[in-house]
């Protein structure tokens, strides 16, 4: 027993000093970014002006696999702008938040946001006093970003929205977001769970846990895996990478799927904004593998299915050689 002890505590001091020692050295780049940001679309840009792969399709992603990617680009062809801006991305890639200290780091940022509308007369089409949910700033965002020393990223997103401009507003009118406080204040929408999360990563994986969107792939249509159409999802993640080949696990919950009105639980029906934990529970683990040929050409396996199971969790879904396609075909007669 002392001897099996004492060679999981040598393990366990190695795998800590070659993930201290894969740290960047320049700071803390685990903060993450998702397709939408400046961040990622540059580092795509340039990527793709200077004839390279692009950054990951595994998203959101860190900023130190963005480095990684950049680090693809031939520095010396880029012309003087690019240079420019990747001098700049590189920068903004490392996360200094604003009560900065060596372990711990704390980044508070409110957001007011002001939106301003105008009727200038009367309409008998309803749609033109209908503001999209697209359309609609976020009235008040409180947001939280942390660091934990060179290692650790954490969020927390907390959003406010006022409902959507109603059509018995006649004749003309001005107005803003936050009208309806001042006539009815149980009316200002929050804008339900929090978007938070938890990362920790070095330069080349990071493990998380997020409520928050993701995808895999480049583009809506053609992204078959896991897509962007869900604002937020709840998610584990286990990402590896290098320049050449990359692993992903990832573990999604979805809303549960049972059928209220019959008695057995697996009788299958989607229902509306069910976030309970009651069992049965439906997940999507998934097994992503990615190879690269001398940074220009990406060969992509994805492989997953949609489960459900009877238990709080299931760790047989985190064995990597566990391919859950083959349950499919198998009958135990």
């Amino acid at each position: 027993m002392k001897a099996i002890l004492k060679r999981s505590a040598v393990l366990a001091a190695l795998l800590i000093s070659l993930f201290e020692a894969s740290l960047p050295a320049d700071g803390n780049m685990q903060k993450i970014f998702h397709g939408d940001s400046d961040e990622y679309r540059t580092a795509y840009a340039l990527c793709i002006a200077a004839g390279v792969l692009p950054p990951t399709s595994v998203l959101p992603t860190t900023g130190a696999e963005i480095a990684q990617a950049l680090s693809r680009i031939p520095y010396d062809t880029l012309s003087y702008d690019e240079k420019a801006a990747y001098d700049d991305l590189m920068s903004r890639l490392v996360y200094t938040p604003i009560f900065d200290y060596p372990t711990f780091g704390l980044d508070p940022l409110p957001t007011i946001s002001l939106d301003a509308f105008a009727r200038t007369g009367d309409s008998k089409n309803e749609r033109d006093m209908l503001f999209q949910r697209e359309d609609r700033l976020e009235g008040i965002d409180l947001s939280l970003q942390m660091k934990f020393a060179e290692a650790g990223y954490g969020f927390v997103d907390w959003v406010m929205l006022s409902p959507s401009i109603e059509s018995y507003l006649t004749g003309q009118h001005f107005g803003t977001n936050f009208d309806v406080l001042a006539t009815d204040p149980t009316k200002f929408q929050h804008e339900g769970v929090f978007d938070a999360g938890l990362l920790f990563g070095n330069d080349w994986m990071y493990a998380a846990v997020m409520s928050s969107g993701q995808s895999m792939g480049y583009g809506h249509t053609g992204n078959l895996a896991l897509g962007d159409n869900f604002r937020r999802q709840q998610y584990i993640r286990l990402h590896t990478y290098s320049r050449w080949f990359d692993y992903t696990f990832n573990l999604t919950r979805y809303s549960k799927m049972a059928d209220s009105k019959s008695e057995d639980p697996y009788a299958l029906k989607m229902t509306s904004h069910n976030e309970s934990f009651e069992l049965p529970q439906q997940v999507f683990p998934q097994h992503r593998f990615e190879f690269r040929i001398a940074d220009k050409v990406q060969i992509a396996m994805t492989e997953g299915a949609m489960m459900l199971i009877d238990s709080v969790f299931d760790p047989r879904i985190l064995n990597p050689f566990l391919f859950v396609h083959g349950f499919n075909n198998y009958n135990d007669s």
